[in-house]
């Protein structure tokens, strides 16, 4: 067993790859604990897997995860601890935005006694648009989990071994990282700034489309406020209409001793907003009857098309997986 697993998923970055596996093993060697890096491709369709091939036929330490297709950033890190042999794990991204060098400073801080060490990003280099959509959806999950690290969320996280054997038990289908180390965690978490840097090659993966799925399904995996929230919202409209109507016509008779055509508007506008009401409800109920027709219907999180691995140090060994 090695002592820290590098956990890194990969989705079209051969521009980055070379930099990346460089500045991770110059800075994994000076810190002399062993260690291993998880590669896991989610469905790249540039020279990404060709790539880590190379670097997996070169060094024992290398695990190469490659799915049959894109199943997203979540499963792929998911995959990735499932597949390690580390006591302790790291996720990092593949674009080199946050820094391998960092890595020790994070370790270091976890072996305090500590279950998650966050990277929070110091300075964002990126889009108004994206980092409006990661400071809501992470002002979101710290409102959601009570834990204030996840205002500047990362996926640059340290793990201790408690809570990579505990993800290696877990099973759901549409698992969100930050949202189960947090619950897994039972704010036992500290965070170190780290400087983040320009994007080296590529482009990025997320765009608002998927930050406010991302938030979607966290909201839904994780709590069920927002069906107490209809339940609260039906009341007070009900509540607030009533009253409103109420005075309006009390209002219409003291001043005019009769109900004016105003209140043919008033009583429109009124349905209008129950209407927005009863779809915004139902839309909530959607999300969580999607929630539970994925979860029923038993499809596996990720299919893997083979992984890439040493063993006894004598050339590599080659499965198809399968299911996880």
């Amino acid at each position: 067993m090695y002592d820290i697993s590098i956990i890194i998923p990969m989705l079209n970055e051969e521009q980055n790859s070379r930099p990346l596996y460089e500045r991770l093993s110059a800075t994994l060697a000076a810190y002399g604990k062993s260690y291993e890096i998880v590669f896991v491709d989610d469905g790249s369709t540039d020279k990404t897997v060709e790539i880590l091939q190379s670097f997996q036929k070169s060094d024992s330490r290398i695990v190469l995860v490659q799915f049959l297709r894109n199943f997203g950033q979540q499963a792929a890190i998911i995959a990735g601890i499932q597949y390690s042999s580390g006591r302790v794990a790291v996720v990092i991204d593949g674009d080199l935005q946050r820094p391998p060098e960092a890595i020790p400073i994070l370790i270091d801080k976890l072996s305090e006694g500590y279950d998650v060490v966050y990277g929070i990003r110091d300075h964002r280099k990126e889009s108004w648009r994206r980092r409006m959509g990661s400071f809501l959806l992470g002002q979101l999950l710290a409102l959601m989990t009570g834990d204030r690290a996840l205002t500047h969320m990362s996926a640059f996280t340290a793990i201790s071994e408690d809570i990579v054997k505990s993800l290696k038990r877990h099973h759901e289908n549409e698992p969100f990282y930050l949202g189960l180390i947090s619950y897994l965690s039972h704010g036992r978490s500290a965070s170190i700034l780290v400087q983040e840097s320009a994007r080296l090659g590529g482009a990025t993966k997320y765009n608002m489309r998927r930050l406010i799925s991302l938030a979607l399904s966290f909201i839904s995996s994780s709590s069920t406020l927002p069906l107490r929230f209809i339940l609260v919202l039906g009341g007070g409209t009900a509540f607030l209409t009533l009253s409103g109507l109420f005075i309006w016509f009390i209002l219409c008779l003291s001043l005019y001793g009769q109900l004016r055509h105003a209140g043919l508007a008033l009583i429109l506008g009124v349905l209008g907003l129950l209407s927005g009401l009863q779809l915004v409800s139902i839309g909530i109920l959607a999300e969580y009857m999607r929630k539970i027709y994925i979860e029923n219907r038993g499809r596996p999180l990720y299919i893997v098309r083979r992984c890439l691995k040493h063993t006894s140090g004598h050339g590599s060994d080659e499965g198809a997986i399968g299911e996880q």
